[in-house]
């Protein structure tokens, strides 16, 4: 089997949740290609989805100095800098993979939960807005929730 392939099985366990299996298949995959910047990025996922953070860091980090455009890389290290109350690396993170790639509906969301968390409210409202108005269902819920419409933009 390719790496390729390997990362293709990865892939289908981490949906499947059976995440050690994703990350011996993910692992295997890096193995036979060392620079395959998605499956560090994405064994990183299965390394958080088993609570093992700092395996996931090290994945994260690893995924974006391989491909520096890989924008779910630095939206999943994001999510894990968030958890760890490191709002301002989170916000630089969604920030980034944003820029590289807008349609990420729920960095959006998310950076706005990040900015709301150091009081920078109004960035917190545009980027909830965004993600409303681009059809992300949790930040419309989040908006009804405030009184507030994802039109007011």
């Amino acid at each position: 089997m390719t790496s390729a392939d390997y990362f293709k099985k990865g892939i289908t366990l981490l949906h499947a949740g059976a995440f050690q299996e994703a990350v011996d298949a993910l692992t295997t995959a890096i193995q036979i290609d060392p620079n395959s910047a998605r499956a560090y990025g994405f064994r990183g996922l299965a390394h958080f989805r088993l609570g093992d953070y700092d395996a996931a860091m090290q994945d994260y980090d690893k995924a974006v100095t391989l491909w520096p455009d890989f924008a779910e890389a630095y939206s999943f290290r994001a999510i894990l800098h968030g958890q760890r109350k490191d709002h301002e690396k989170a916000i630089g993170d969604y920030t980034r993979a944003i820029g590289l790639k807008p349609s990420l509906l729920d960095a959006y969301y998310f950076r706005a939960l990040n900015y709301g968390a150091v009081g920078k409210y109004e960035e917190a409202v545009k980027d909830m807005k965004t993600a409303a108005g681009l059809g992300y269902e949790p930040a419309k819920k989040f908006l009804e929730s405030h009184r507030m419409k994802p039109e007011w933009n």
